[in-house]
């Protein structure tokens, strides 16, 4: 008996969303036989998605913690909520800092700047695909107007060996953490990739810096993509742009290529 959540159906722009019963979107598998009493026996066999929230569940992230994980539209900006084994952090967008989320009641967190002991935003959880973030000032006295933002599912197809007609290939695999990686010079390290929109990516350098090296754009589903240096503004420029046709599928990145420290460590982040 396989048990999943079931997904939601696709939004009017074409973006898919999360889970209408649990954002976690555990999948359970029980093959034992039922006991004398009817009940089915599931143990060792029950096995998380690969979504966000259930490798950060999966991970012993608590449960609460877990299901906030995962990428949120706001207009055309991705907020990122990621976690790492020193806690779970919020990006609001994808230049920005990653700021420690910090539970403080029932589906209410809190996020602070690692420069500032202040409370920059509020993040109201409804359980589901919902986040309404206010942004504080004045020792939490004043309060923005809330902004609303909705999950959408992390790509999938994306994932994978791509290449260009001219030979170049590269690489997207996934961490442990659900954090993208893009491999495009076999001679340096894989690049983190950060979701900029619903279609596009950047790769990025490690911190201090974190430079946009790359900017690729997929639409989900297909076997296309795109990839362009970005210029000096960050705004990008179609000159130059490899065009790629995936030839694998991907996962999971290799144990041996996925070892990087934690995200407060990585970007300076203090743990509150």
């Amino acid at each position: 008996v396989a048990v999943a959540a079931r997904p939601r159906s696709p939004s009017a722009d074409g973006a898919p969303l999360g889970t209408d019963e649990d954002p976690l979107a555990l999948a359970v598998v029980c093959s034992a036989p039922r006991s004398p009493k009817g009940a089915a026996k599931c143990g060792a066999a029950a096995v998380p998605s690969s979504t966000p929230s259930a490798l950060a569940a999966a991970a012993g992230v608590a449960l609460e913690d877990a299901a906030i994980v995962g990428e949120w539209r706001r207009v055309e900006d991705i907020v990122t909520i990621s976690w790492d084994t020193d806690g779970v952090y919020i990006r609001l967008d994808s230049g920005g800092e990653a700021m420690r989320l910090k539970r403080t009641g029932d589906k209410l967190w809190e996020a602070r700047r690692s420069s500032d002991t202040q409370v920059f935003c509020e993040v109201l959880f409804d359980g589901k695909n919902t986040l309404r973030v206010t942004k504080l000032s004045g020792g939490g006295e004043e309060r923005g107007a809330p902004v609303f933002v909705h999950r959408v599912a992390q790509t999938k197809s994306l994932l994978g060996n791509w290449e260009a007609s001219s030979g170049k290939a590269v690489e997207v695999s996934s961490t442990g953490s659900g954090e993208l990686r893009l491999a495009a010079d076999a001679s340096k390290p894989a690049l983190r990739l950060r979701r900029r929109t619903l279609f596009t990516w950047e790769a990025r350098t490690e911190p201090p810096n974190e430079d946009v090296v790359y900017v690729m754009e997929h639409t989900e589903g297909t076997d296309r993509a795109s990839l362009r240096q970005d210029d000096a503004k960050g705004a990008g420029s179609a000159k130059g742009a490899l065009e790629l046709k995936k030839v694998t599928a991907g996962g999971m990145e290799r144990a041996s290529s996925s070892t990087s420290a934690p995200v407060g460590q990585r970007e300076g982040v203090r743990a509150s």
